[in-house]
């Protein structure tokens, strides 16, 4: 599910002349990249906001916060008044050296990520009350204006699964410095949960490997491990997910956060920042850096055994007329169209083990994350038609944990094909049908009795 508020409700609103509190999911150390400035904001328990800014040195491969000579600003404010509106925090900021106010719309986008538009520091503005009239203040910040993205040091991560899962080969340009497309076979990227490790059971991080092309300056070698920082839904349909790349430390911020954008209508696109930062997204085609996806196998099964060889051909899976079927001497491969925007899911099934009439396959989809091992149990080949059972399907990887164990044995037991205690078959046919000899020839006459004509 797409997060397009994360906990509102936790967070209690101390409102009143003079200054307020913070606590979840406001209060916090946040990193952000605004006007070419790296920005380190801190949202303290007691409502005092610190905002420092620094010059990063041209050249360098971290952040230099800790340097003086690079620090450009700092603005030094306190929670003058907080208020829940309907989908965002209304936040009054009182600077304290410049003794005037701002305005701060705060959308809490995920529990890592905060999104903020602000007005101009304006000052007193009533004589009579000698205080500023805030609703004027907030309305004069523009809806157009863009975002900035604060990203959270603390951050922890989230399911990338609304945004990217499956394995994909990808191509990828920058649209300043590249000269072309780098379709380099050996780029991956991989969203899947990892067995053995704390996300098994979640998708919460994805791996993008970057292969180099020759003739492209742009182009590079890197292997990404990014954690996913939450993903949330635009006014225009944009699905925006954050995510921290695990290979660089936290004394390079500047490195570490990025954000990507895609479309549920156009899945296979998506366009990259360079810095921490998502306001130079606009669609899926239009970024810093451009990737389009194609899903493949995640592995590439070897063939240890034959099907029959009259169940060679092209069929249609009567269960699915959408659906393909191609058979060759090792292969059972299935296209099918999954949408009405045409896009296709293909799996494959290598033949394994057989015994009598039933066949272990190892099935893989592209797109997919695993391979499983699926039994079908084929009837003879009655001409044109071909009769079959499949088994519910087993991940591979619980075999290759425990190689003591046979798959044909437990993947082809009857118990795998359904308790029923008279077995369904489904069906495939011959496309296009062989002609056959008909069990009949002669002339003939025949009387035919139909429903009477109810006019």
């Amino acid at each position: 599910m797409l997060i397009l508020l994360f906990g509102l409700s936790f967070l209690p609103l101390t409102v009143g002349i003079g200054g307020c509190t913070f606590d979840r999911p406001l209060l916090g150390e946040y990193y952000s990249y605004e006007n070419g400035l790296e920005a380190h904001s801190s949202f303290k328990e007691n409502g005092d906001i610190d905002r420092l800014f620094y010059r990063r040195e041209s050249g360098a491969g971290a952040t230099r916060k800790d340097s003086g000579g690079f620090l450009v600003n700092r603005d030094i404010g306190e929670c003058f008044q907080l208020t829940l509106k309907l989908n965002y925090y209304e936040l009054i900021y009182r600077d304290k050296s410049q003794s005037c106010f701002q305005c701060y719309q705060m959308f809490n986008r995920t529990k890592n990520i905060i999104q903020i538009r602000k007005s101009s520091c304006g000052e007193t503005t009533s004589l009579v009350t000698n205080q500023m009239n805030f609703d004027e203040l907030c309305r004069s910040i523009d809806e157009q204006s863009e975002f900035i993205t604060l990203f959270s040091k603390s951050y922890s991560a989230e399911e990338c699964r609304a945004t990217i899962y499956g394995t994909y080969h990808f191509t990828y340009e920058f649209r300043e410095g590249g000269i072309g497309i780098c379709d380099n076979p050996t780029s991956r990227l991989i969203s899947c949960p990892d067995p053995g490790t704390p996300f098994e059971s979640i998708n919460q991080r994805f791996r993008m490997k970057y292969g180099y092309c020759k003739y492209l300056t742009s182009s590079f070698d890197a292997d990404q491990l990014n954690q996913c920082l939450g993903s949330w839904l635009t006014n225009d349909g944009n699905i925006i997910t954050a995510f921290a790349n695990e290979r660089v430390g936290s004394e390079r911020w500047y490195d570490k956060f990025r954000c990507m954008l895609t479309r549920k209508d156009q899945p296979q696109w998506f366009a990259k920042s360079l810095f921490a930062e998502c306001s130079s997204l606009s669609s899926p085609t239009d970024g810093p850096e451009k990737v389009i996806i194609t899903p493949i196998i995640p592995e590439e099964p070897i063939a240890s055994c034959y099907f029959p060889s009259n169940l060679t051909g092209q069929w249609i899976n009567t269960a699915n007329v959408n659906a393909r079927v191609l058979i060759n001497s090792t292969h059972i491969h299935e296209i099918a169209k999954v949408n009405n925007r045409g896009w296709l899911r293909e799996t494959y099934y290598v033949c394994q083990q057989t015994s009598r009439s039933q066949y272990l396959v190892k099935s893989v989809t592209k797109g997919e994350c695993f391979s499983y091992y699926i039994c079908f149990d084929f009837k003879d080949r009655h001409h044109n038609i071909l009769r079959y059972r499949k088994s519910k399907s087993f991940m591979s990887n619980l075999y290759n944990l425990f190689p003591n164990r046979d798959p044909f044995y437990e993947v082809c037991s009857w118990t795998s094909f359904g308790n029923d205690a008279n077995w369904k078959y489904q069906v495939f046919v011959l496309d296009p049908p062989a002609p056959i000899e008909c069990p009949f020839t002669g002339m003939w006459t025949f009387k035919q009795v139909g429903q009477p004509n109810s006019l």
